[in-house]
């Protein structure tokens, strides 16, 4: 004998109240199939189905319910609940304001409202939503977690940070509002904070992995780097599936020249996911570092194939400006992670040796800034910048036709020329040449040894050496293999007591930095490898130097230094030096691709941390004015 239709519904709400969800199902099924058109059943089966992700079923039914009875507030705020999970958030707004029209008294009409108008990109009114959903339960933790999400992405950082504190304080053990406190305190650069609170959500829950992540990047910026590469490696023991986290902990050797432990953990993440472009084009630069060109060749063309922008997430508060970077595929790029943080830019980087289609366009931009530095490394990428730059009517940072202006020997050429500028002849000679030369030809090109050589595009001392005798240069020839090299006369610029004294000066719109001095015993004074870190006295030095130029530079050397940023005519550039017995401005280099960091330790260096952000303002500063002239 059939069950009657009422005990079969009875049923099935029965078994749902109780959350045996597939039993419910089988017995709306059944109701339904004796009554298809019973308002009851297709409200409540549509309900099931979207508490099953069945999204399209619920949206049958519940429409199917209302064209029963249209008046139904629960079918309407339901019916929004499947439109949103079909991605349909426009219809799904509209379903939630019919819901709460008809019943202004549920909360959670409005906070799916709010939800709903966040995802068509509507932060504003989403918090009205929320606030009227916070205002018929002001207890629920969750609304005030939303509306700090709204206030958030609306650009209302403090808003936001009161609205994340009320749900911490009504559920302290919300690991989620907890962490949003966190980012909210993070955007609005409290970093300590920031810490604090990552730490207490962690506490709660040491595998929750955004807070995890979330107080790497925060220790990062505090350059706690001991620290930060602590909770990266605890991070990934958790959770060694994530690639975004072995990425971004990549990016973090990487940054701190740990390129062969970079390389590994970038080598995991490639296993997790081979095509992985943000990967491939990290794990090319890491290749690089480590001297393996060739094999970063393939990883480099994997990921600029596939895409040749990459974006970085904005992480500020309040956004200074949108700045497209041209880079090129390869080395010869300018770091900028210090130059422009993301908490303060919004930023993407264009190769444009991998041209956008007809169709395409580069991100929305207020500047561009031309990071690729090296002429002799990147003459086509620089050419092929040129070409972008030229139908661009953005600002325009380091304009790549005066960046082809500064190699190595080219600059030479023009400081040579100023009053109390020393900048030995440097010529550029190609491998042929040099295999060919006899000691005669060499010592007419050279007119006395020692001189130095070392192949176009070496940077920080590598393959740098001084050539004392015919023999040295045959010796250096056999070991290393670059087609081009760069000869220039060497000067001796020990002091008295044999010391090197080598500075590094950073030039904004002509403006000069200081950034660093090293001291070292050794002609080749590079600044990881001199002894600033064995003496207090020298540290003191460096901090004199930093806190002004003109404990170190005598005024001839400050106004050479001056025109040597004018000569080079770019708004970002730099010049490493030292000062001559006789008292002028010796250059040992002049270009756009001078490194700025932070990452020495603060216990060691506190003074760096005080007074390299300097640069960092006159950067912003001079971003600022290029903007206010549009």
């Amino acid at each position: 004998m059939a069950k009657p239709f009422d005990q079969i519904l009875k049923t099935a709400v029965d078994l749902h109240g109780a959350c045996r969800l597939a039993e419910a199902k089988l017995a709306y099924d059944e109701a339904l199939a004796i009554a298809p058109a019973n308002h009851t059943t297709l409200l409540w089966s549509g309900v099931l189905a979207n508490q099953q992700d069945r999204f399209a079923d619920a949206l049958d039914r519940l429409t199917a319910s209302l064209g029963v009875i249209e008046d139904n507030p629960t079918a309407h705020l339901h019916r929004g609940i499947a439109l949103d999970g079909l991605g349909r958030s426009d219809e799904a707004v509209t379903a939630y304001r019919r819901a709460v029209a008809l019943d202004p008294a549920n909360p959670d009409g409005f906070n799916n409202l709010g939800v709903a108008l966040e995802a068509l990109g509507k932060p504003l009114e989403a918090a009205e939503a929320y606030r009227r959903a916070i205002d018929l339960n002001p207890a629920n933790a969750m609304q005030h977690a939303n509306l700090g999400n709204a206030l958030r992405d609306a650009g209302m950082p403090e808003a936001a940070l009161a609205a994340y504190q009320a749900a911490v304080t009504l559920d302290p053990a919300d690991v989620w509002a907890l962490n949003n406190l966190g980012t909210a305190q993070l955007y609005l650069g409290r970093l300590h904070d920031a810490v604090e609170i990552y730490r207490r959500a962690l506490t709660l829950d040491p595998a929750f992995l955004p807070a995890r992540s979330n107080l790497c990047r925060a220790l990062f910026d505090l350059r706690q780097l001991r620290e930060a590469i602590q909770e990266y490696r605890a991070a990934i023991a958790r959770h060694p599936q994530e690639k975004t986290l072995l990425l971004a902990f990549g990016q973090l050797l990487f940054e701190t020249d740990a390129f062969l432990e970079a390389r590994q953990i970038i080598e995991r993440a490639l296993a997790l996911d081979p095509d992985y472009p943000e990967a491939h084009l990290l794990y090319a630069s890491a290749l690089d570092a480590l001297g393996e060109e060739a094999a970063a060749i393939g990883h480099r063309e994997q990921a600029l194939r596939r895409k040749s922008v990459y974006i970085e997430p904005f992480l500020g508060a309040a956004k200074r400006a949108d700045v497209l970077m041209l880079a090129c595929a390869g080395t010869g790029n300018l770091p900028t992670g210090f130059l422009l943080h993301p908490r303060e830019y919004g930023k993407a980087t264009y190769h444009p040796q991998y041209p956008l289609g007809p169709s395409e366009a580069p991100p929305p931009h207020d500047l561009v800034f031309n990071i690729i530095a090296d002429p002799d490394v990147a003459e086509t990428a620089l050419m092929q910048a040129q070409a972008f730059v030229q139908n661009c009517d953005k600002p325009v940072l380091n304009h790549p036709a005066t960046v082809l202006l500064t190699r190595r020997h080219m600059v030479a050429d023009r400081l040579s020329e100023l009053d109390d500028v020393v900048m030995p002849r440097t010529i550029e000679i190609e491998r042929a040449v040099l295999l060919a030369a006899t000691p005669e030809m060499l010592l007419a090109e050279m007119e006395s040894y020692p001189f130095l050589i070392r192949p176009a595009g070496s940077h920080g001392g590598e393959d740098l050496e001084k050539i004392e005798r015919f023999e040295d240069l045959q010796r250096y020839l056999k070991r290393v293999a670059s087609d081009r090299f760069y000869l220039t006369r060497f000067v001796d610029y020990s002091d008295s007591k044999g010391l090197f004294r080598k500075y590094r000066v950073i030039f904004v719109e002509g403006r000069i930095y200081p950034l660093h001095l090293c001291i070292d015993r050794k002609w080749k004074a590079h600044y990881y490898t001199s002894l600033m870190r064995d003496f207090a006295w020298m540290r003191d030095e460096d901090a004199r130097f930093l806190s002004d130029i003109r404990n170190a530079f005598p005024p001839a050397v400050h106004y050479a230094a001056m025109a040597v940023a004018k000569a080079l005519d770019l708004d970002y550039a730099g010049m490493d030096c030292s000062i001559t017995r006789d008292g002028k401005l010796l250059v040992f280099e002049a270009n756009a691709n001078m490194l700025i960091h932070l990452n020495d330790p603060i216990e060691i260096f506190p003074y760096k941390h005080e007074f390299v952000p300097r640069i960092f303002d006159a950067i912003h500063a001079m971003i600022d004015r290029k903007l206010s002239r549009v």
